[in-house]
């Protein structure tokens, strides 16, 4: 794919938008709201975008990030990265009864010193990934585009909306990974507005892909690569000559919503579903199903919120992520040809969150808004044979600020603040270290420190809009970033600046 094309096409669009859209501090501060986003999950369902904002509003930004850690989180991770992306997004109203809203971006750079992680999406797909233990540098390029459209008739909306993800990795020394993966979700949705409330219902369906093969080149030779099957076992008979896997996968999601109309104070309600099995092939053993992992997701959140020259919420969640991993037995080969004689399920993982929390916005042009919320998570992941458990706990809190403040009706200084503690409260693991090598041992225990660690982090963004008048609808903005996340063994400091036009 082209990502110059792409941009082109990404800005032709917007340029379509111009007369449609509004640059002023009003439209800037509602799509940059935090007191806004407090019901965000109801716009899963895209019948709901249909007035999620009162203003049209369109953006054009270049982005760059940078990330540098002391050592890995965790080895699949790296220690960084540096990356570059140009981005779109706009969201108009093309009548009161019809609304569009689409994004398109594309993103190149480098990840820094991977290890155990031939495999893209590794937070998608682990633990069945392919992994060594050299590892290097990976170039990164990724393409994503969206867009849906909602629209009234009479007491119900119909709302439609596509994502679309295309992301490409490849290392040009030894090991050669490649991988080359596409994302695509597809939603509709319904909404039934009443007298005080709204209700909606979605649907949907995910479709996944992925090519991933290491190559080597080097006088040295080859090194094992080993097809990963969670908690630091591998599956053995496949794994170190077979350097290749595909995967696929499709599935479904589901959401329900309640809401009070318009801007009116009252309880809101929102959960989620989603469950998408993803099968390992190896395509060099004839199409041989290795192994399936199974993922679900669901969440639940219920709310009350109070609009007002001082706005505030309550809420609590749950949310929960299983993932269950069957792994094919084939028989002996026949020639190439491999028969799956038994499926065993091997490996389950589960992760509980709890939490509940709090928000208040003062103000309707100087807006101060903050969210604190408090909660508990439990993680807990085990393999059968031969028993590996890994287990812990955390207590965390976490508060968000934001300070919205206009100077004028062309100026508009925007400062947001994230904090969070996580602290641990208990841990357990159990592995057959008398059989493990020194490799696996180091990856399973760095594994274990970094994810029991009591740990902290803070965030801060400042982003200032101009947009005077003799500009005729156009503005212009800054952004600074930085971040600090920290343990006592890890520490990693982010930045990163963009700028941009709004329309």
């Amino acid at each position: 794919m082209n990502g110059t094309r792409l941009i082109i096409i990404a800005l032709a669009m917007h340029a379509n938008t111009v007369f449609a859209a509004s640059a002023d501090t009003t439209a800037t501060a509602e799509h940059h709201s935090l007191w806004h986003s407090l019901l965000l999950e109801s716009q899963h369902n895209p019948a709901f975008m249909l007035d999620a904002y009162a203003h049209s509003y369109s953006e054009l930004s270049l982005y760059a990030d940078y990330k540098h850690a002391n050592r890995p989180l965790l080895y699949e991770f790296g220690t960084g990265d540096q990356l570059w992306e140009a981005a779109a997004k706009s969201y108009l109203h093309l009548s009161k009864r019809m609304s569009v809203w689409g994004s398109a971006s594309y993103r190149t750079g480098r990840k820094h010193a991977l290890k155990w992680n031939s495999t893209g999406d590794y937070l998608l797909l682990h633990p069945y990934v392919m992994g060594d233990t050299l590892g290097g540098d990976l170039h990164n390029e990724r393409y994503t585009f969206s867009g849906g459209y909602a629209v009234r008739l009479g007491k119900l909306t119909l709302g439609t909306h596509i994502d679309f993800r295309a992301e490409h990795e490849y290392r040009t020394t030894d090991p050669r990974v490649r991988s080359i993966a596409t994302d695509m979700t597809l939603r509709g949705g319904v909404r039934r507005t009443f007298r005080l409330y709204e209700a909606g219902i979605g649907v949907g369906g995910t479709f996944y892909k992925q090519t991933n093969d290491v190559k080597f080149f080097r006088e040295e030779g080859v090194i094992p690569e080993y097809q990963m099957s969670g908690l630091g076992a591998d599956y053995e008979r496949f794994s170190g000559s077979n350097r290749s896997a595909y995967y696929k996968s499709t599935g479904i999601l589901t959401d329900i919503d309640l809401r009070p109309t318009g801007d009116r104070s009252g309880i809101y309600v929102t959960a989620n579903y989603r469950f998408a099995p993803y099968k390992r092939i190896l395509p060099e053993l004839n199409s041989l199903p290795l192994s399936t992992l199974y993922i679900t997701n669901a969440a639940a959140t219920v709310g009350w919120k109070h609009h007002g020259m001082v706005g505030w919420g309550l809420f609590g969640g749950i949310s929960h992520e299983g993932r269950k991993g069957d792994e094919h037995i084939a028989g002996s080969s026949s020639g190439t040809q491999y028969r799956t004689i038994i499926t065993l399920t091997m490996y389950h993982s589960r992760q509980n969150d709890y939490h509940i929390g709090g928000a208040c916005s003062i103000g309707s042009s100087n807006v101060l808004t903050l969210e604190l919320r408090g909660g508990y998570r439990k993680y807990a992941a085990d393999y059968v044979v031969p028993e590996r458990r890994m287990s812990f706990s955390k207590l965390y809190s976490a508060l968000d600020a934001q300070w919205i403040r206009p100077f004028g009706r062309t100026t508009q200084f925007i400062w947001n603040l994230h904090t969070a503690f996580y602290a641990n409260k208990n841990k357990d693991i159990t592995m057959p270290y008398a059989t493990m090598d020194a490799a696996r041992t180091d990856l399973v225990n760095h594994t274990y420190d970094a994810l029991t660690a009591d740990y902290a982090m803070v965030d801060t963004d400042l982003r200032l809009f101009y947009a005077p008048q003799k500009w005729k609808g156009y503005g212009a903005f800054v952004s600074l970033s930085s971040g600090y996340t920290g343990s006592k063994m890890y520490h990693d400091t982010t930045l990163k600046c963009s700028v941009g036009i709004t329309f």
